[in-house]
């Protein structure tokens, strides 16, 4: 299992695919205090740094498990990564475009 696979879950849907947080991502990094990702329109590549966490137990430059165009972020993550230190089925981080 690679960085990208241990921290990340994915949920394919029809022609885009929605990434988040393991459980544990969750467990390693802690509370998450600030995330910096793409904005939708955004070209995402597989292996390739597409978001910044700062945490509890670490500050982390996060490779993507797959590639595509970000279609959305996630509306809870505008005021802050709240929604990223609860279960991790709403700790998605955004939906990427795969055509």
């Amino acid at each position: 299992m690679n960085e990208a696979e241990k921290y990340f879950w994915t949920k394919p849907d029809g022609d885009v695919v929605r990434l988040g947080l393991t459980k544990d991502a969750q467990d390693e990094l802690g509370n998450i205090t600030y995330i910096d990702l793409p904005k939708p329109g955004s070209q995402v590549q597989a292996g390739e740094t597409f978001a910044s966490m700062e945490a509890e137990k670490a500050v982390s430059d996060m490779p993507s498990p797959v590639s595509g165009k970000v279609v959305t972020v996630n509306p809870a993550l505008k005021d802050g990564p709240d929604a990223l230190n609860g279960d991790w089925d709403d700790a998605w981080l955004l939906t990427l475009s795969q055509k």
